[in-house]
């Protein structure tokens, strides 16, 4: 139940935290010498997190399927709160795992260490 909501934006946090910080070390002249693989990392990292947001994804609508026949959006806890923190899940999800993507994938094409 929880996994649904929490998977991806944790997921999507990840991937921004950890990216930041090896776009710093990349991109640092003092760091170069440690010779760290950028578009290597960025693949990894954006598979994993990718996975991550999927399998949340797949927790929100198995959560959503158990609940769908006994509970409706006005049943009494558990099975109300299960059904909306399901539907929570089942919504933000695509999100987060679209924004993932999209920051992977422009990364990727676009490159780092440059000027604006």
């Amino acid at each position: 139940m929880w996994a649904g909501i929490v998977s991806a934006p944790l997921a999507w946090g990840f991937e921004h935290i950890f990216g930041w910080g090896l776009s710093e070390a990349t991109c640092a002249p003092g760091s170069r010498p440690w010779g760290i693989d950028f578009r290597a990392w960025v693949a990894v990292i954006t598979a994993v997190t990718a996975t991550i947001a999927a399998a949340g994804l797949v927790a929100a609508v198995l959560a959503f399927r158990t609940v769908k026949d006994e509970a409706g959006k006005d049943s009494d806890p558990p099975p109300g709160r299960i059904w909306v923190m399901s539907v929570f899940g089942i919504v933000l999800s695509p999100i987060f795992l679209t924004m993932i993507l999209l920051t992977g994938a422009g990364t990727l094409i676009l490159g780092h260490c440059t000027q604006s």
